[in-house]
């Protein structure tokens, strides 16, 4: 049915359109619609919106899509604007890929807000009925404020006229039918492409099963405790490498230095590089994942550990790799104190400003040494300081390179470093608390101690008192009876 609207020329005063696959069986007051509404979001000319609209028409529909419906109260993200295929809605969080570990309450929450989201599609609006067929996870994603499953990836959609399902129905072999109200029944057995069958087909061609998890958080947590690991490994080679560093350093300031160590210390420093990148790409990513968390998930113990694991090891990191900058400083001015001497003794001398504005621009003509080039030693303080003065360059392009990773890491340990200061003045009361409780023990046992001896002590005191009580009524019975008998 949709062929015969796209070709047959009788169709709606012979409209030919790219926008037909967007809007099948459609007429020109209602394409016009849509073709206003990109024209309108663009924000240009008459002429300009117009070349851009037959771009975006052969390139992607989907800004035309979002221009239209974005602000329908639909589940879709708000329209700003696009170049090309490059479009720029509002952030509505992260994809349901991210929640594919969390509870199965929640994400039976997820499924049920997306099938709402999806119903929405064929009812939200009085005027049209969307079909969407790419279900896909990264389709969707999920907005924590309006507790809302929202729709991302709008290219492949058809939209029909919801005045065509009313009254009556078409029969297959009417060559005029079109134009006239369709049944709705015919319309949903027309062939729709299923991306999301289709992208499945080709994945599991040779698949004979499917294996469904239902709960496998305690997976998840051997998951992100492996990653740890593998981390703190790194960040131990890193350290181990810096010691290396070190050594190397130490021995390149020798008079007779090896060659060699020179590009053994580039091998060290192009190791350190990978590996903290490396480690800082992982934590930062496992950072954004944590985050993606909804306010349920951040209530149980397993999101807890991941944040202490991830900020104890942004912490090391950083600690590491600052060992490394200081030690990259320090060796820094040990070449510095290095070239001062050598050009002392080659009698030039220069100031700290002239010193420093010749190690950032270099030693133009040889920065007029060639005048001493006339001795032995005057040539061997010449090589001496260019070669510190290339330890120097190195070691400013290194730190450059470092940077921005110094600054993510700072940051990272900057925001945790609140919670961390509250489990560190918790863990030390709760230690106060131990310790006071230890000694209400103590004195609560010495309490009891003396309880018991004051215990057996006033058993003590009534048994002398009882046996005392006897005897005196013995006594008083003895001569109250010798009394009488006298008489």
């Amino acid at each position: 049915m949709f062929d015969v609207c796209r070709h047959n020329s009788s169709c709606f005063q012979q409209i030919k359109t790219t926008l037909t696959t967007l809007l099948p069986c459609s007429n020109s007051t209602f394409i016009s619609k849509f073709q206003n509404a990109f024209i309108s979001s663009t924000g240009f000319n008459i002429s300009e919106s117009k070349i851009s609209l037959e771009t975006t028409l052969q390139m992607n529909l989907e800004p035309i899509v979002l221009s239209t419906l974005s602000n329908s109260g639909l589940p879709i993200p708000l329209y700003y604007g696009a170049c090309g295929r490059v479009i720029v809605v509002s952030n509505e969080g992260s994809n349901l890929v991210f929640y594919r570990h969390s509870s199965f309450q929640f994400r039976v929450f997820l499924a049920r807000e997306l099938l709402i989201s999806m119903h929405e599609l064929n009812t939200g609006n009085s005027d049209i009925i969307i079909y969407y067929p790419d279900i896909n996870l990264e389709n969707f994603v999920y907005n924590q404020y309006e507790r809302r499953v929202k729709i991302i990836d709008l290219e492949y959609v058809t939209i029909v006229e919801r005045s065509l399902f009313f009254n009556t129905n078409i029969d297959d072999d009417d060559e005029n039918s079109c134009g006239k109200t369709l049944n709705s029944n015919k319309y949903c057995n027309t062939y729709m492409p299923d991306y999301n069958f289709q992208k499945q087909a080709t994945q599991n061609e040779n698949s004979h099963s499917t294996t469904i998890d239902i709960d496998d958080d305690k997976l998840v947590v051997n998951d992100f405790l492996h990653e740890t690991d593998l981390i703190r490994t790194n960040i131990d080679k890193i350290d181990e490498l810096i010691q290396e560093v070190k050594r190397i350093h130490s021995e390149m300031l020798e008079p007779m230095a090896n060659p060699k160590l020179e590009h053994e210390l580039d091998d060290k420093k192009e190791e350190i590089k990978k590996l903290s990148y490396e480690v800082s790409t992982k934590l930062k990513k496992m950072e954004q994942i944590k985050d993606n968390c909804n306010d349920h998930d951040k209530q149980n113990a397993q999101w807890r550990i991941q944040e202490s694991q991830i900020f104890v090891l942004t912490r090391r990191l950083r600690d590491t790799m600052i060992q490394y900058n200081q030690e990259t400083i320090a060796h820094r001015d040990r070449c510095k104190k290095i070239i001062v001497r050598e050009l002392e003794i080659s009698g030039n001398r220069k100031t700290d400003d002239e010193l420093e504005d010749l190690l950032e621009n270099g030693f133009p003509g040889t920065f007029n040494l060639s005048i001493i080039i006339d001795t032995q030693k005057a040539k061997q303080s010449l090589d001496a300081i260019e070669a510190r003065h290339r330890d120097i360059i190195k070691l400013e392009n290194s730190i450059k390179e470092l940077h921005n990773m110094y600054l993510d890491l700072a940051m990272l340990v900057q925001n945790h470093g609140e919670m961390i200061d509250r489990i560190e003045y918790n863990v030390i009361k709760a230690a106060d608390y131990v310790e006071d409780a230890k000694d209400n023990v103590n004195t609560a046992h010495e309490y009891a101690k003396k309880s018991a001896k004051v215990k057996k002590f006033c058993i003590l005191i009534i048994l002398i008192t009882s046996i005392l009580l006897i005897l005196i009524l013995i006594l008083i019975g003895y001569f109250t009876q010798k009394k009488f008998l006298g008489k």
